[in-house]
């Protein structure tokens, strides 16, 4: 009867170890997601600024579109 509860016992603190290890690096994974992503845009909001200071904007693009098809 001793030994049933001793392991009922080690296996419910095992588990909620094992749960907040999980949470843990839940958390840690989805705040470099998080981090990561925000300066992925950032980079690319960049790019795109440079690209159209360049003189390649919107119009310009649709403008190579319409030359492309007329060849």
């Amino acid at each position: 009867m001793v030994s049933v509860t001793l392991t009922a016992v080690v296996t419910a603190i095992a588990s909620i170890l094992w749960t907040k290890a999980q949470e843990k690096i839940g958390e840690n994974f989805g705040d470099t997601v998080w981090t990561q992503s925000g300066k992925l845009i950032e980079k690319l909001q960049q790019k795109n600024k440079s690209f159209e200071h360049e003189g390649f904007g919107i119009a310009s693009l649709s403008t190579l579109r319409v030359i492309r098809r007329s060849r």
